[in-house]
């Protein structure tokens, strides 16, 4: 039941996701905001949006496809242009009642109107990252360029309207939507701005799933408790919450003796079968969380290439479990998402004595990223000191 898909890493950074279409460039700055019909309050989203996050220099772009039967207006001059596409400055010219005009009120460093023709949206956004200041974030209105962006959050605004009867861009892009919306409810925008971050960088979406920090190992190579060495001026356990807590809506810390890691303020599950190895640790965390998806993250791995963790929610969506693997066949078991199918199995083989978490995969809808470089796992001291060193990582993850 396994099955592979394909991420790819350059340089500790993920430029290619499987969950998403072939082809699309992994842009983590972009946050992009699509939907079914009008008046779903997408504008509304983007503002909110840029007025949370003004201090940090936000831009934002209104994208209008032509000659696609997809969006745009059957009024004014949008369809007006020379070439394939027109990338216009509209920061200090939009009218206060236009889409860009209300994107440049609420607070965006710079506005653009990009109007592509079909077909031609690939080029077009390769044009539109050469305004950006390298690593600035960036809000974008559209529903086609999910079709060439893999961008790090990526909303659909349903509007309340059935997806039938929503554009056919719409439709064609909600598969890879992280979050679908109806922003009618009172206080539906505040609650999903609140789960809204940025984290190194990039957006993040914190999303209905338990992080679980495992910080039960022995330690044997290092000789102290890893969860407790200090890396970036924190303990191990710390740092690894941390890293989850950005993509989650709950962190908890799995642990054989959980008294010493109490200082991290975090909730403590003790293994129901002290000794015998992370599968049940896993078992026994997944038995008392609060979300039905779990996200894991052993305390000794102190960096990930940024987008992994969002790649591994995003796959669990089509499986029930998603793990990094490379092309010798190697994976890392325990840096991965799982859901309630994983749970079932997982809780039924250590019932029967299974210890090895990597037979636990076959036997479920397994998903594999494939990862070109190894992840840092921080086994001995002498390891330990050459991250601290920085000779190894990368500062992203």
């Amino acid at each position: 039941m396994e099955e592979v898909t394909a991420v790819v890493l350059e340089h500790g950074q993920l430029v290619k996701d499987a969950s998403g279409p072939e082809g699309a460039v992994h842009v983590p700055e972009l946050l992009l905001v699509a939907a079914g019909s009008k008046d779903s309050g997408k504008t509304s989203l983007v503002e909110r949006v840029l007025r949370k996050f003004a201090s940090l220099g936000v831009a934002a772009v209104k994208v209008t496809t032509v000659d696609s039967g997809f969006s745009g207006s059957s009024k004014g001059d949008y369809h007006r242009f020379e070439g394939a596409f027109s990338l216009s400055d509209e920061t200090g010219t939009a009218a206060l009642a236009s889409d860009t005009g209300r994107m440049v009120a609420a607070g965006a460093s710079r506005v653009w109107w990009l109007r592509v023709r079909g077909g031609q949206l690939q080029p077009a956004l390769a044009h539109l990252m050469q305004h950006l200041e390298p690593g600035q974030l960036l809000v974008a209105e559209s529903n086609q360029l999910r079709l060439c962006a893999n961008p790090s959050v990526f909303f659909m605004l349903s509007g309340g309207i059935p997806e039938s009867q929503w554009k056919e861009s719409a439709r064609t892009t909600v598969r890879w939507a992280d979050r679908v919306l109806d922003l009618r409810p009172p206080g539906s925008l505040d609650s999903v701005l609140a789960d809204i971050s940025v984290h190194n960088g990039g957006w993040c979406l914190a999303q209905p799933v338990t992080g679980i920090v495992l910080a039960g190992g022995k330690s044997r190579r290092m000789g102290v408790d890893k969860g407790l060495l200090e890396v970036k001026g924190e303990p191990l356990v710390v740092h690894a919450a941390r890293m989850l807590e950005p993509w989650t809506r709950q962190v908890v810390i799995s642990a054989r003796d959980g008294e010493r890691y109490r200082f991290a303020g975090l909730p403590i599950v003790s293994d129901e079968r002290p000794g015998e190895g992370p599968l049940a640790a896993l078992v026994s965390a997944m038995a008392v969380a609060q979300e039905t998806c779990c996200l894991s993250l052993p305390c000794d791995v102190p960096v990930l290439p940024f987008g992994l963790l969002q790649s591994l929610l995003r796959q669990i969506r089509f499986g029930d479990a998603a793990v990094p693997a490379y092309d010798n066949g190697m994976r890392e078991p325990l840096v991965a998402s799982f859901g309630p199918t994983f749970y079932r199995a997982a809780k039924e083989m250590v019932a029967r004595g299974e210890r090895t978490i990597l037979n636990v995969y076959p036997e479920i809808a397994t998903r594999y990223l494939m990862l070109q470089r190894p992840l840092v796992n921080l086994n001995t001291r002498a390891e330990l000191v050459r991250f601290q060193a920085g000779e190894v990582g990368d500062d992203r993850g």
